[in-house]
């Protein structure tokens, strides 16, 4: 593999975020937005979530080549122990099939351990490939229930 090094990710590395997640499909957006709009985004989620986490893989130069989301949610069921929820996992193309993946997952399962979660959880949707649902698969994950999910961009109120 690659000289990567896992770390928290900052406000500064914003921008850079944004670019990744458009870049592996997260987002439909055009990745033209600028660092006061990205950094405006990592200030909301922040406010919204505080214990939230953004892990990244970074090379020796510091470009960020993988990242992830690690939410942890406070609960009242489970003897109060925290839940916690992985989203927007995206590696660069470059590095994919390098371990760096591998070393999110397992850094972000190491953090949701340390604050005492229950669980860790994320949801593989239909458009991932065979191969992402295997890799969650070999990382520990077991399909567990039924997800369920509506876009919230596209519900019509019934009258």
């Amino acid at each position: 593999m690659h000289d990567m090094h896992l770390s928290l990710a900052t406000r500064e590395d914003a921008l850079e975020l944004v670019d990744l997640f458009a870049m592996a499909g997260l987002s439909d957006e055009p990745s033209t937005i600028d660092e006061a709009a990205a950094q405006a985004r990592w200030d909301a989620m922040h406010q919204a979530l505080p214990s939230v986490k953004v892990i990244v893989g970074r090379r020796c130069d510091g470009t960020v080549m993988g990242a992830l989301t690690l939410v942890l949610m406070p609960l009242m069921a489970h003897g109060g122990a925290p839940s916690a929820v992985l989203e927007d996992i995206a590696v660069h193309p470059v590095m994919q099939r390098e371990g760096l993946g591998r070393q999110l997952v397992e850094g972000a399962m190491a953090l949701a351990r340390e604050a005492g979660c229950y669980k860790l959880a994320l949801s593989a949707g239909p458009q991932q490939s065979a191969g992402a649902q295997a890799f969650f698969e070999r990382l520990g994950f077991e399909r567990h229930g039924v997800s369920f999910g509506v876009s919230l961009t596209e519900v019509q109120v019934l009258a």
